[in-house]
């Protein structure tokens, strides 16, 4: 059945909205992941519609007069404040996208949870999501990215840029292709030489 055609009924036998089934299930102090779960929707679904409300669950307090959503965590199974499973996640090495992702919500939601965290050194999170490797050369942790541009500017091919790298061909494509604007403008200038 589509969201159109769905109905959903009250508790007294009344039909009602999504959003009216959604308020009456978070008043019996219900989750709103469980809410969610039931409905099979996006938690934000959930959230608009019960949004200034508070029960067991979600009391009032903190964070702006919202609590944290309580979520399993991914790694240990325990039931938490979801801000607390984003610092945690974020303190051990996880990227704010990959955290958004999880729990399917914004970046700036992670952000805001993780700010005052600092990421394990080394992992993708302290380097701004990027990808490290060792550089072959120096020992070095670098980012991926760097290390590829660098062999790109030496002269190396793509393919032996991605078998050094250790990645697919694609990702050294990515990082080392040139920008529409900035291959005009190399144009531009050698036909001023001429």
């Amino acid at each position: 059945m589509t969201e159109e055609t769905k109905t959903y009924t009250l508790d007294n036998g009344e039909p009602t909205s999504r959003a009216g089934y959604i308020r009456q299930e978070f008043q019996k102090d219900r989750s709103r992941k469980e809410i969610a779960e039931e409905l099979d929707v996006k938690y934000n679904v959930v959230f608009s519609a019960t949004a200034n409300m508070f029960n067991a669950a979600h009391p009032e307090g903190g964070g702006g007069g919202k609590s944290s959503p309580i979520v399993e965590h991914p790694e240990t199974k325990e039931q938490m404040p979801r801000k607390q499973a984003m610092e945690d996640l974020y303190a051990n090495g996880w990227t704010r996208r990959e955290i958004a992702a999880h729990f399917e919500t914004s970046y700036g939601a992670v952000y805001s949870a993780t700010k005052d965290i600092e990421p394990p050194e080394g992992s993708k999170a302290a380097h701004g999501g990027k990808v490290m490797i060792t550089h072959p050369d120096t020992g070095e942790q670098v980012p991926r990215v760097d290390f590829i541009r660098e062999k790109y500017a030496e002269g190396l091919a793509r393919r032996e840029i991605a078998d050094l790298a250790g990645c697919d061909y694609s990702v050294v494509w990515m990082a080392t292709r040139e920008d529409k604007e900035e291959a005009d403008e190399d144009v531009a200038d050698e036909e001023d030489t001429f």
